[in-house]
């Protein structure tokens, strides 16, 4: 049968296109259950519930509106690794339309200038992409660099050591602070820090958390399913383990 990503047990897995998991009013989304159970995210700023991208498929869409516009969870975390997936379009054009967050993980106000937590975001060195971000350190950084297109971002921390990759392509490394994180909230989508600077324009349409490293080949399932999942299977690079059929759980 088909592999999904229940195998590897995220702690924190968002899926849009989930019957039953996202509660609607009209084209406003109300409620975001967490796919495997426990606590729901708190959703605020009329996040909407657009049909329009992916084929037809059922995403979220954040477009920067309102300031409080994200959702959020109390998750805490005391661990040394971590893998952060997700499945997105975001614009990055400077201004308030700059470092959403496909992640945020924080425990006081601020989620990038301590080791408590960080963020998986975008356009942090004035180039667009998506980094992975803390203790006011890039650590490292998609390549290619995108911006306003869809896009499949998976990355790990171990230790000092950093992973991030694009539509199942090289793991690009870079290095991170040795302390564990220590964080109590999860956030996806504007920033809520003092200066209140940037927010996100763009989708999510499957966001996942993991509490530890993914080996590649984990990583290399999560692409293909996700690739597969969404129509997204062209984007895989043809070398990869997946780009001619989806993962499957051998019976």
């Amino acid at each position: 049968r088909l592999w999904t990503p229940q195998v590897l047990r995220p702690a924190l897995w968002v899926k849009a296109n989930a019957r039953g998991s996202i509660t609607v009013s009209g084209s406003t989304v109300t409620a975001v259950r967490n796919i495997l159970g426990g606590a729901a995210w708190t959703v605020a700023g009329s996040i909407g519930f657009d049909v329009t991208q992916l084929g037809g498929r059922p995403t979220l869409r954040l477009n920067n509106s309102i300031q409080n516009q994200m959702m959020t969870i109390a998750h805490s975390y005391a661990g040394n690794e971590i893998t952060l997936v997700s499945l997105h379009r975001n614009r990055s054009a400077g201004g308030r339309i700059q470092y959403g967050r496909l992640f945020s993980m924080w425990r006081g106000p601020l989620d990038y200038s301590g080791t408590d937590g960080g963020i998986l975001t975008y356009s942090l060195t004035g180039a667009n992409g998506v980094t992975f971000y803390r203790n006011l350190t890039l650590s490292a950084s998609t390549s290619p660099l995108i911006n306003d297109v869809w896009g499949c971002v998976i990355a790990t921390r171990s230790g000092t050591a950093v992973t991030i990759s694009l539509d199942g392509g090289t793991r690009v490394t870079g290095t991170t602070a040795a302390a564990n994180f220590n964080f109590t909230n999860v956030r996806i989508g504007n920033d809520d820090g003092p200066r209140e600077d940037s927010g996100m324009d763009g989708y999510i349409a499957e966001n996942l958390l993991f509490p530890r490293a993914l080996s590649l080949p984990e990583e290399n399932a999560l692409a293909g399913y996700l690739a597969w999942e969404w129509g997204r299977q062209g984007t895989l690079p043809r070398s990869h383990p997946y780009a001619n059929r989806p993962p499957l759980i051998e019976m």
